[in-house]
């Protein structure tokens, strides 16, 4: 019982940090899209 639950929560902890490597790479992607729109913006004024 023991062992399939310490496999179970290493199994969760991976997901959270893949997760969490996904949530930065969209905050960044946001991020850079944001840059974009911005500058963009500013060269049609």
């Amino acid at each position: 019982m023991k062992l399939i639950e310490s496999l179970l929560c290493r199994k969760r902890y991976k997901v959270q940090i893949k997760a969490k490597r996904t949530a930065k790479k969209n905050k960044t992607a946001i991020f850079i899209v944001c840059i974009v729109v911005i500058s963009a913006f500013a060269l049609i004024r």
